[in-house]
């Protein structure tokens, strides 16, 4: 049972943390394009349309998460999951190679 919650969990902070992380690329990308205004008031005009969209799902989701909270408290969720998840996937020996701790068979 803990471990289906822990499922559920994950199967709900990974993509809020997905999401969270495009809309702060879609912003990155647009602040270091050029091609819009600083991203001070929430109202954008960009030079092209791509920049424009870009802007405007960035500005999107970072008003959103910031007035509900909803994406970013999952999202935040997600990152110590992902920390969890990398330290056991790393500290787990792979199938064909013996553990540091243990001598392999047939060796003295």
């Amino acid at each position: 049972m803990r471990s289906a919650f822990f499922l559920l969990l994950r199967l709900i902070c990974y993509p809020a943390l997905a999401l969270m992380l495009a809309a702060g690329a879609a912003l990155a990308i647009v602040w270091v394009n050029g091609q819009c205004p600083p991203l001070d008031e929430l109202g954008v005009t960009c030079a092209t349309r791509f920049s424009q969209w870009l802007a405007d799902f960035g500005m999107a989701i970072a008003v959103y998460s910031a007035f509900t909270g909803i994406p970013v408290i999952p999202a935040l969720g997600g990152a110590i999951f992902l920390v969890f998840d990398l330290r056991r996937k790393r500290r787990k020996p792979s199938a064909g190679e013996p553990s540091a701790g243990k001598p392999s068979a047939g060796e003295p």
